[in-house]
């Protein structure tokens, strides 16, 4: 059986059934691909070029996606799953930042300026990722108004949630950090089809600790108090958020 270099792009031709529904995925897959890029506003020709010369790239958890101060050649946009965004401090410890999801784009910054990532990316869990060659997307700026804008809007969002978590760090008690640290987590994962208030996001607690900067401990305490308040429910590697309001309420100033 031939295969293709390229086990994301081109099928084997030695089984026409599997071929047939691999060629159904990826048709699915680039119809909510299609959905995505319009959410952002961008126009439609913009779209048809980064479908057309975007590489849809299936990724295995844990796979590293970027290092950094290493180059990034492509602008990932999650399809599927979530990436784990992290640093690493002058003391050796990993400092968890963010998981971007489906419809958040990852790499903007080094893809705009041509310097090196600014952060440290793996799959978390089996991700679905539009790779999009730095060529293509920065002659998409030169030329799309409206995807200029749209980068430019996240980009602001990015630097408010920065801001916002510096103040938190100083100004908030755990608890409250706690409270908004999960509810910017859930950002990254897909809401309940059923439009239930409750949603499940896969995460341990040792990296809420690392996002807040408190060991596993202090963590667990302030996670199992949100738990006894009803707010939330804990699981093996995951956390079950009940009411997202009465918990942004907890982490409200």
């Amino acid at each position: 059986m031939t295969k293709s270099k390229n086990p994301d792009t081109v099928l084997s031709v030695g089984n026409p059934t599997e071929n047939a529904r691999r060629q159904a995925l990826q048709a699915q897959q680039r119809t909510r691909l299609r959905s995505m890029l319009q959410n952002d506003h961008i126009e439609a020709a913009t779209i048809e070029t980064l479908l057309a010369e975007g590489r849809l790239n299936s990724v295995a958890a844990g796979t590293p996606v970027s290092w950094a101060g290493q180059p990034m050649s492509d602008l990932l946009l999650v399809v599927q799953g979530a990436l784990k965004v992290s640093r690493v401090g002058v003391d050796g410890r990993r400092h968890v930042t963010s998981f971007p999801g489906p419809g958040q784009w990852f790499g903007l910054i080094p893809i705009i300026d041509g310097e090196g990532a600014v952060h440290d990316a793996w799959a978390h869990g089996d991700a679905l990722l539009l790779r999009v060659p730095r060529a293509v997307f920065l002659r998409c700026l030169d030329t799309d108004r409206l995807l200029n804008r749209t980068m430019v809007l996240r980009l602001c969002q990015r630097s408010r949630l920065i801001y916002d978590t510096l103040a938190d760090d100083g100004l908030l008690p755990l608890r409250a950090r706690t409270a908004r640290a999960l509810d910017r987590i859930a950002i990254g994962f897909p809401p309940p089809l059923d439009g239930s208030v409750q949603m499940r996001i896969a995460v341990s607690q040792e990296e809420i600790a690392d996002m807040l900067g408190v060991t596993r401990q202090s963590a667990n305490q302030e996670l199992k108090q949100l738990e006894r308040d009803g707010l939330i429910t804990l699981g093996r590697g995951m956390v079950e958020l009940l009411d997202r309001d009465r918990l942004r309420a907890v982490g409200k100033p």
